[in-house]
């Protein structure tokens, strides 16, 4: 897994570099942010074998990564097959493999997942619109931190 959330960083970087500078930016300034398990995301969900209904989250600053994972097709009773991840305003409907990571205007775009048979789990790795403002002006402490 964390191969394949090194290469998913990567790719961020490269093909959204104005929107990897800003997440990048908000971890920076936080004490502690550069050790973020998710770094250089604020946030890190695990979800266990969960089918959202269809939503935005729009408290997360731009974009979010997520990576499927779980036992797959022909390897046994706990494997899954289907779940599909779906963008409704795009029209789009992805068949994501085992850790076959995706990135995608969460803030802006209606998504959710089909449901699916067997376990199928996902991290989600995001920042929160609030780090933009601690940023910019720790939440109006920038003048009483003593970092």
């Amino acid at each position: 897994m964390a191969l394949v959330l090194i290469f998913a960083m990567v790719q961020f970087e490269k093909h959204l570099p104005k929107e990897w500078n800003e997440i990048v930016g908000c971890a920076d300034v936080v004490p502690g942010g550069t050790g973020l398990k998710g770094y250089p995301f604020s946030s890190l969900v695990i979800n266990v074998g969960c089918v959202t209904d269809a939503h935005m989250d729009p408290c997360d600053s731009s974009h979010c990564l997520v990576i499927p994972f779980g036992p797959m097709v022909g390897k046994g009773e706990s494997s899954w097959k289907g779940a599909e991840l779906c963008m409704a305003e795009v029209g789009v409907v992805v068949e994501l493999g085992n850790c076959q990571p995706v990135i995608f205007l969460s803030s802006g775009l209606t998504h959710f997942n089909l449901h699916g048979k067997g376990q199928r789990h996902s991290l989600v790795l995001s920042t929160d619109k609030a780090m933009l403002r601690f940023r910019e002006n720790r939440n109006d402490w920038s003048e009483h931190m003593q970092i």
